[in-house]
């Protein structure tokens, strides 16, 4: 029997994986350019005139190029292993008595009760020091929702980490400075069977040495900057969290309708800007607008 994931139980301990090794970085990009460049000067060797230092570039050029294709391969393969091992970790952790049983009992376990891996994704930092694997998991009963599991893997010492992290689904990484990273994430939920939400949050991660540290962003007498807008808003655009890493300006828009909670057909619209400042966000101006249809037939 599958158990329902509670808010506590969104993410898993973080460890350190094997395999879990990438290669990432400016070093790998231009490796990878390069043995491109050999592929192609390989087909044109061939098919020019032969002589022996032509052949023997040739022959070099085709190993090159074969061992780049074995790298993605092997860099596939790599990265399909680690989603696998992360899949067991949430099932165990959501199957009762899940540690107790084997890799085939715990699929079954899992798939029994309509639970299902759907979306699995891999976002890289722009600076390539690190990435995070995402993956959501849709568990329905009534109706069905999706829950997020993400872990980031980073270099440390010659090592690579794995450890959790409370992100859903990512839409942006910045680097806000050195080993401090702003991360943008969503996900769509259906509280009610009348009603979905579409939420957003944004947070920092810090990297230390071995450890990675999630940084909320407090916002409005709240520890975390987050909101849902629910799907009766009408708005002109849809609700975002953007950031300008050369002004320093977080912006942010979204809104929402009390009709389903309240039965009063009413929007209300916020819009707000956060500047960046000595290693935290803080609010600089927040507009509210209210859009009241009471009376209007719907």
């Amino acid at each position: 029997m599958v158990s329902r994931p509670s808010a506590r139980r969104l993410g898993l301990v973080g460890t350190n994986l094997s395999p879990s090794r990438f290669l990432s970085g400016t070093g790998l990009s231009t490796i990878c350019l390069w043995l491109e460049k050999m592929a192609f000067v390989c087909r044109r060797q061939m098919v020019s005139r032969p002589s022996a230092r032509r052949l023997g570039l040739a022959m070099l050029f085709c190993i090159l190029g074969i061992s780049y294709a074995q790298l993605q391969a092997q860099m596939s393969r790599t990265d399909s292993l680690i989603f696998r091992n992360y899949q067991f970790q949430i099932m165990a952790l959501n199957v009762e008595d899940g540690e107790l049983l084997s890799c085939a009992e715990l699929d079954s376990a899992f798939t029994a009760d309509d639970a299902r891996f759907r979306v699995q994704e891999i976002t890289v930092a722009p600076d390539k020091s690190f990435k995070i694997y995402s993956l959501e998991v849709e568990f329905c009963t009534s109706y069905c929702n999706s829950y997020w599991y993400s872990y980031v893997h980073f270099g440390s010492r010659g090592k690579q980490r794995g450890r959790s992290v409370a992100f859903a689904q990512i839409q942006k990484i910045y680097v806000l400075g050195k080993r401090r990273y702003l991360v943008v994430d969503r996900f769509e939920n259906w509280p009610a069977s009348v009603l979905t939400v579409d939420c957003h949050s944004a947070s920092m991660l810090d990297f230390s040495g071995d450890t990675v540290a999630q940084v909320p962003i407090p916002y409005r007498q709240q520890p975390t900057f987050s909101f849902c807008e629910e799907a009766g808003v009408r708005t002109k655009d849809e609700p975002y969290i953007r950031y300008n890493p050369d002004t320093k300006i977080l912006n942010y828009a979204y809104g929402n309708n009390y009709y389903y909670s309240q039965r009063i057909d009413v929007d209300t619209m916020r819009q707000g800007q956060m500047r960046y400042v000595q290693g935290q966000f803080v609010l600089v101006k927040e507009t509210f607008t209210v859009d009241d249809r009471r009376g209007m037939v719907r």
